[in-house]
């Protein structure tokens, strides 16, 4: 999977890129991945880890800015069960009562 096709960016630096999940199960869903290989969290070193957290806190509050969830998940999966081979964190707004999935580009225009 080469995540920088027709992809929708929510943020980007040297390191690290955001993109809106196509495959979303809730309005909001992303993923945060680094630019440069590495197969899991476990291979990073302490200063890219340290930019990741913090671009995470920023990706964090625009969420709760602009889409007002009631809860956040990150998740990264290890080993066999990492579809994408590679580092990556899945960032999923949670909504109660759940929404419905509203068309992609409304939720990126409101995140953009």
């Amino acid at each position: 999977m080469n995540l920088m096709d027709n992809s929708k960016f929510i943020y980007e630096d040297d390191e690290i890129i955001v993109i809106m999940r196509e495959d979303r199960k809730e309005n909001g869903e992303l993923l945060l991945t680094t630019k440069k290989h590495f197969d899991n969290l476990f291979e990073i070193d302490e200063d890219l880890l340290g930019h990741i957290h913090k671009v995470l806190k920023d990706i964090k509050d625009l969420i709760y800015d602009r889409l007002a969830p009631d809860g956040i998940q990150i998740t990264s999966n290890y080993g066999s069960i990492n579809s994408y081979n590679a580092f990556y964190l899945d960032i999923i707004p949670y909504y109660n009562p759940t929404q419905p999935l509203v068309d992609i580009n409304i939720i990126y225009d409101k995140l953009k």
